[in-house]
């Protein structure tokens, strides 16, 4: 399939047949870690070096999926979303110390 995603690992526009998402928690990814190999080392022995890969905070059955058919193209987006960083885009994030994520 043909990928359009944020992902840290093998993200932008990638063709892949699988996709993987790892779950975090907080104290797993303090400022000094880097999230790619906190990524890579939970790939290990789970997928292949194709996949799209992304972390989340949320809970991996709560995701939002939404598809689209039109004619011959089906089109599809799935989303975990958590909520902690409740943040805007344009909003100062200087106050804010925890990190969040979206993934789509």
């Amino acid at each position: 399939m043909k990928f359009l995603s944020w992902s840290i690992i093998n993200g932008g526009s990638h063709i892949s047949n699988e996709v993987f998402w790892a779950r975090v928690h907080n104290q797993e990814l303090p400022r000094h870690i880097d999230p790619i190999q906190v990524l890579k080392n939970k790939m290990k022995g789970k997928c292949q070096k194709e996949a799209i890969c992304f972390l989340t905070s949320a809970h991996l059955e709560d995701f939002s999926l939404k598809i689209k058919k039109e004619r011959d193209i089906e089109t599809s987006c799935l989303a975990t979303v958590g909520m902690g960083n409740a943040l805007r885009v344009g909003d100062r994030g200087d106050h804010y110390l925890r990190v969040g994520t979206i993934n789509l």
